[in-house]
């Protein structure tokens, strides 16, 4: 099975019927852009309210200590992770509002290029430097489902808009009786 895609029109299609017909690069590129941008932000911004308890401040040196204390604190880790999965939401939310259809699809696939993402940033990091592996699991494990996530809600906000549309032009002054 190949996948081909036509970069001048901005599609996508292979010999599988269903899950790749009608994908279109530009947003899932899009998708995934703001995927990180929104992940960088919210990290930076857990990672500073978070040192701040130590009383370091940007541009101090991080103590050993501390990035262990950061790489292993459960709950530390849990809020990182659900910052991630919003990202990843919103990534797909964005994906799926510029797609003008398979929206769900165009989600998922900003996941599974996040997960691919994913899998290079974990071949280069230090062993050391990683964080447990169930988070490292669980945060790959779920990319996907959570870009399909924005997908659909960015495909009910499609929905809501054309039933508000059809109810609006139904009570214009043409349409009353």
């Amino acid at each position: 099975t190949r996948l081909r895609c036509d970069w001048s029109s901005d599609v996508c299609s292979s010999d599988l019927s269903g899950f790749f017909t009608g994908l279109r690069a530009l947003p899932i590129v899009v998708g995934v852009f703001v995927d990180n941008l929104a992940t960088m932000l919210g990290g930076l911004l857990f990672l500073s309210a978070q040192l701040e308890r130590y009383g370091i401040r940007p541009g101090d040196e991080l103590p050993e200590e501390v990035l262990r204390e950061l790489h292993s604190d459960p709950t530390l880790l849990a809020a990182s992770l659900v910052i991630g999965i919003l990202a990843t939401s919103l990534g797909g939310y964005a994906a799926g509002r510029m797609a003008h259809g398979h929206r769900r699809q165009h989600g998922a696939f900003v996941g599974l290029v996040g997960v691919l993402l994913g899998l290079l940033a974990y071949g280069s990091a230090v062993a050391g430097e990683r964080p447990p592996l169930w988070y490292d699991l669980l945060g790959f494990l779920l990319m996907i489902p959570a870009g399909a996530l924005g997908g659909a809600l960015a495909e009910l906000r499609s929905a809501r808009t054309r039933s508000e549309e059809h109810t609006s032009e139904l009570q214009s002054h043409l349409h009353l009786v």
